[in-house]
């Protein structure tokens, strides 16, 4: 069997022919979860293997280095509003008024005008918890449903109605 460095690798390998041919984006997307999905298994199998960290981590702890994460992205990607991840929050906020109503995912991609591609691979970042994510911020339901992950629903909330005015 396989360990879980071979696995990632051959799925980046399949991720980058994937790329090539753009034709079938609901692959590129499968394989992009899986790299993720991995990552995160792979970090999970590191703070284990680490003694200075207790056996296990449990959830709100990986939440709880989530929520700070995010914090201190946040106030900047007010600020660089050049960024994908900057876009697609400011774009989220705009059509939620503060995250006030649920706002469908096609929606959000449609009023940022980006390609397909480039949209789908940001905001998968910002609805997981990654060591390498841009941050966790949203939650989205079986319907295309999106919110504010509720953590961090408060604080983004009210940076957007300070710097918004809304």
């Amino acid at each position: 069997m396989k360990n879980l460095d071979e696995i990632l690798g051959n799925t980046k390998k399949a991720f980058k022919l994937s790329m090539l041919n753009c034709e079938n984006e609901e692959l590129h997307n499968i394989l992009l979860e899986i790299i993720t999905d991995i990552s995160v298994l792979q970090s999970f199998k590191e703070i284990k293997k680490d003694k200075s960290v207790e056996q296990k981590i449990s959830v709100s702890d990986s939440e709880a280095l989530e929520i700070k994460k995010v914090k201190n992205r946040v106030i900047g990607w007010f600020r660089k509003k050049h960024q994908f991840n900057s876009k697609i929050l400011m774009a989220f906020l705009n059509l939620s008024k503060c995250n006030q109503i649920p706002v469908h995912i096609s929606l959000i991609e449609k009023k940022l005008g980006l390609d397909s591609r480039s949209f789908n691979i940001n905001f998968h970042q910002m609805k997981i918890i990654a060591e390498k994510n841009h941050g966790k911020v949203f939650d989205e339901n079986e319907y295309g449903d999106v919110v504010l992950w509720k953590p961090v629903a408060g604080f983004i909330e009210s940076e957007c109605k300070r710097i918004l005015h809304i």
